[in-house]
């Protein structure tokens, strides 16, 4: 292998000063989701701080997209609709953007919980949340008919979307038919609000019976499902006292008749909830370029990833019915294109997905690795098991030439470290197969195509070393910085292969995570072009 002199956190000068001097840097995910995007807004306040040497580089961070069926893990708190960042004081505000649906209720919940963990350490909470004038409410009719879509899938076809049942799909029809209701409408005009609502919750009914043509008591079964789901998601809150368990009682918003939301009691209830965001109403993009006329930076938290996009993504495998990589910031902030991101890709080392997927990585069934992986995959939002795979280069390469990134940041290294009856050897896939042998090294639209490819791997050695707490690449265990630059480089060439030049150039690898805690990282690792070079001398060795 090629050695190398190490240099301060190995940045190539271009790359230190793109991530310095853009106004924003925008995180998203390269897969389907889970890949540890809350924790690189950590990592990367952290090394902006250290890179400009001052205590808050970073003033905002803001949710581009989607609503409460994203979930994040940040410093050990989970987020669904509130950004990453809240644990830092530094972090003047948290804000949700245009693209953002979310219910009042949910926003309120998830606040109250984290202010309740934070405020006794002194930091604040409340003020620093910001909700964009024209961010759009969801609410239980939305949640209703997610439900109840999925229950007359499932009894028509046998099948389903793998929705998150948070209701994010009909929230986001609103705006596609132009019935959206604005955060502005909510707290600032109660006649439009009920109104509106009211028209909803008719239309909700309507089509639950008529289209879904759920039974009575199938539709009474969607208030008790959300009930225990809801309580079962606050167990501890309640438990606590931190909040109600009158607050999830859904069933009291059904009437004795069917099909009939109680109007007056939801109306209220929502009316009242947003209230309490009153003072929190503002216009995010004028913040946003408050703050970047004045020198500080944007993180733009992206709720889903590049898979899950309404257009480009592997719909209808529970697409996420947002636009999810980072054009989609501009949008959300409603601000000029020409202002400049910096992009941040996240991947694990291996592969999870949720919901419906043709997921052609998937670990066999009585694989030792998979029981230990499906041990910590778990969806923060729902609770649901993941799906778990080998790491599917051909899917990030695709990534990076499609959406592109600057960095890319790697996590969950030390899971694939060798355990019990895990022993190796690792797989990585570097491409696809069809049944005449053809090679893909892209990612069909076509689901047709995709149903019958098959992964082609490369195997590697595992390495046994209890790797949490090294900080440094060259004390790795050299199984483990084989593997970092066999994917590095393969994710590269893939781009690649059609023989594109990468706009941005080779991506840095910025970080890898060796365990779950916002310190258990290495960032010292080699430029681009020694990544590569090190890896022509592993692919000698590994292929004689």
């Amino acid at each position: 292998m090629i050695t190398y002199q190490r240099r301060p956190e190995e940045l190539s000068l271009v790359a230190k000063r793109q991530l310095e001097n853009s106004p924003i840097i925008s995180v998203v995910g390269i897969n389907t989701g889970d890949e540890g995007k809350g924790r690189t807004v950590t990592d990367t306040v952290k090394l902006l701080s250290k890179l400009r040497n001052v205590p808050n580089p970073v003033h905002m961070v803001f949710k581009v997209n989607g609503g409460s069926n994203s979930g994040h893990t940040v410093d050990g708190l989970k987020h669904n609709l509130v950004p990453g960042g809240i644990k830092d004081p530094n972090i003047k505000f948290l804000a949700l953007g245009r693209g953002v649906v979310a219910d009042p209720r949910k926003l309120l919940w998830e606040i109250t919980v984290l202010k309740d963990i934070l405020e006794k350490d002194g930091v604040q909470v409340d003020r620093r949340i910001k909700i964009d004038n024209r961010c759009m409410v969801s609410d239980l009719s939305d949640r209703l008919l997610d439900l109840a879509g999925e229950l007359s899938l499932q009894k028509k076809e046998g099948t389903s979307r793998g929705s998150t049942g948070r209701g994010i799909a009909p929230a986001f029809e609103h705006e596609a038919n132009h019935s959206q209701i604005f955060f502005e409408t909510l707290i600032d005009d109660p006649e439009l609000f009920a109104t509106q609502l009211t028209k909803r919750m008719e239309e909700a009914g309507l089509r639950i019976r008529d289209i879904y043509q759920l039974t009575e008591r199938e539709w009474y079964q969607l208030f008790e499902k959300l009930t225990q789901a809801e309580t079962k998601a606050h167990l501890e809150p309640i438990r606590d006292g931190v909040l109600s368990e009158d607050e999830f009682n859904f069933k009291r918003f059904a009437t004795s008749r069917p099909f009939e939301l109680n109007h007056q009691a939801l109306i209220a209830e929502y009316f009242q909830t947003g209230q309490y965001f009153k003072k929190d109403l503002i216009d995010v993009g004028e913040l946003a370029l408050e703050i970047i006329a004045h020198g500080h930076q944007i993180i733009a938290e992206h709720g889903q990833s590049y898979g899950l996009d309404k257009r480009h993504g592997l719909t209808p495998f529970s697409s996420t019915s947002s636009h999810t990589y980072t054009p989609e910031v501009w949008q959300s902030l409603d601000i000029p294109s020409q202002i400049t991101a910096y992009i941040q890709g996240v991947c694990k080392a291996y592969d999870t997905k949720v919901g419906n997927h043709i997921f052609l990585t998937q670990i066999e069934e009585e694989h030792p690795l998979r029981s230990i992986l499906e041990q910590v995959e778990f969806g923060t939002s729902t609770g649901r098991q993941r799906m778990v795979g080998w790491s599917d280069l051909v899917e990030k390469g695709h990534t990076l030439r499609r959406g592109g990134y600057d960095d890319l940041i790697i996590n969950k290294l030390d899971m694939l470290t060798a355990s019990g009856d895990w022993q190796g050897p690792l797989k990585a896939c570097v491409a696809y197969e069809d049944t005449e042998g053809h090679k893909y090294y892209s990612v069909p639209s076509n689901n047709k195509i995709r149903a019958v490819l098959k992964p082609v791997y490369v195997e590697m050695d595992v390495w046994k070393e209890d790797i949490s707490g090294i900080r440094e690449f060259e004390k790795l265990p050299q199984a483990a910085k084989d593997y970092i630059v066999f994917s590095y480089s393969q994710i590269v060439t893939i781009a690649e292969t059609k023989g594109n030049i990468l706009p941005s150039g080779w991506p840095t690898l910025r970080f890898v995570g060796v365990g779950p805690d916002s310190d258990q990282i290495i960032s010292d690792i080699p430029a681009p072009h020694i990544l590569m070079a090190m890896a022509d001398q592993l692919k000698e060795r590994m292929f004689p």
